[in-house]
């Protein structure tokens, strides 16, 4: 039996740990929570998937939610992001499923991975009963075998796996790099720049905010949140968050805020003070990160952002592919073709990506 779950309440807690592990921060039951009850735009509501044995037991549980399409939401799947800035906020009636860890840079399936079809069959029958424009498996690290999908290949997401030391880190990087980081690295603490880690975020979520806000803007990305964001998942995911601040002359000049667990580290959000006299504070904040990780033994996810700095730096790639199918004419058919546009673009700079990896 399959049943299509709208609220984590309705998943046992020891069950979902039981069944998901912890491989990363983004699949605990915690984050499940936190994105279910966080107050953004879009605003994802759940539609998961859970399979049950004859025993009414959980074995199988695959990740989906849905929200409601704006409008421009279909102008940056065609590419044309400067129409999309015209009608940021303006929702349209119709709605798109997702199945991919919510407000993260991946999809799972947890539990017996016999029952994923049946699992996939219910969510898309869900999402064609409750008038879903079109339906969307976003960030699989494989090339999936789904003929009645648009298969394509999307940006990919960034880490770094851990470093025996930072000699090690250093040596390891290609031709005139290691000098160039160690200079970064030295100019940022001879300008005066201090970093330090803090746990306890209570005193930080307003100005983590307000410096999140100005990247926002200043890369043009229309994500609304509330303002008390960074409080909200901070209350929720308080054992797995931390932040690395650089800091001059007494003022936080910039921040990695970071999600830790046992096996990983992802660094969900940066943000800095674009005036900041030291211009080096944000790859100062990358090195001080790779430390971190050469200190705790951990991989680091940078998810999907900054390639250039990031893979010049000793960052990998890991491929990304997506899967979109129209569930209904006129919005659904529009979005699909809007799709196929934007990724003859988006396939040229993906590949420039990829170029530099080499």
């Amino acid at each position: 039996m399959i049943e299509i779950v709208h609220s984590m309440k309705e998943i046992d807690r020891k069950i979902w740990e039981t069944l998901v592990g912890k491989d990363r921060p983004e699949t605990t039951y915690q984050w499940f929570s936190f994105a279910e009850n966080i107050s953004m735009q879009p605003k994802p509501y759940f539609c998961l998937a859970v399979y049950k044995d004859e025993k009414e037991e959980i074995k199988g549980i695959l990740p989906a939610y849905y929200f409601y399409v704006r409008f421009g939401d279909l102008f940056k799947a065609s590419g044309v992001t400067y129409l999309r800035r015209l009608f940021p906020q303006m929702k349209t009636p119709f709605k798109m499923t997702v199945v991919h860890l919510p407000l993260s840079c991946d999809f799972r399936y947890f539990g017996d991975p016999t029952h994923f079809n049946e699992c996939l069959r219910e969510i898309e029958n869900f999402s064609r009963k409750d008038h879903h424009s079109s339906i969307m498996i976003k960030d699989s690290n494989e090339k999936m075998n789904l003929p009645n999908y648009l298969s394509i290949e999307i940006f990919p997401e960034v880490y770094i796996d851990p470093y025996p030391s930072w000699d090690s880190y250093i040596h390891d990087q290609k031709g005139k790099r290691g000098k160039h980081i160690r200079y970064e690295y030295k100019k940022s603490v001879d300008l005066g720049t201090k970093t330090y880690m803090v746990e306890n975020l209570d005193e930080y979520t307003d100005l983590l905010y307000d410096m999140q806000v100005k990247v926002f803007e200043k890369n043009r990305i229309f994500v609304e949140y509330p303002r008390n964001y960074f409080k909200i998942v901070d209350e929720y995911l308080h054992e797995y968050s931390r932040c690395i601040f650089s800091e001059y002359n007494g003022e936080i000049t910039g921040y990695l805020y970071l999600l830790e667990n046992d096996h990983s580290i992802t660094c969900k959000y940066a943000g800095r003070n674009y005036e900041a006299e030291d211009s080096y504070v944000y790859f100062r904040l990358l090195y001080e990160l790779i430390k971190y990780s050469i200190k705790t033994k951990k991989p680091v996810s940078m998810e999907k952002a900054s390639y250039q700095a990031k893979i010049r730096r000793g960052f990998k790639i890991i491929e990304k592919f997506c899967y979109v199918k129209s569930n209904y004419p006129i919005v659904g058919d529009l979005y699909l073709s809007l799709v196929k546009r934007g990724n003859k673009e988006a396939a040229k700079r993906i590949e420039e990506v990829r170029s530099l990896q080499h």
